[in-house]
């Protein structure tokens, strides 16, 4: 280990941040909507992502595809949802 803290996962609040800036990719010509955001990772951008949540984390995890490499993690809230019928 290098000493460095690990960054925290993504919240409510950086994401927010994020889809007022829109795209920050150079030369993307995708039509984004307002608001929209797209995580994708810089080492092979054309190979997807995998997303996993580990059970009573909080914390989903993208990684690349290909590499695996960790390109953003995100805090979620966990909430119990009741469907009763109505």
């Amino acid at each position: 280990m290098n000493g460095d803290p690990k960054p925290q996962p993504y919240g409510l609040e950086v994401l927010e941040h994020m889809a007022e800036q829109g795209c920050s990719v150079p030369g993307c010509e995708h039509q984004h909507k307002p608001g929209e955001v797209f995580l994708v990772q810089k080492c092979h951008p054309k190979t997807g992502l995998e997303v996993s949540y580990t059970k009573g984390t909080g914390v989903v995890a993208l990684k690349c595809r290909t590499c695996h490499l960790l390109v953003a993690e995100i805090s979620v809230n966990l909430l119990a949802i009741r469907y009763d019928g109505s």
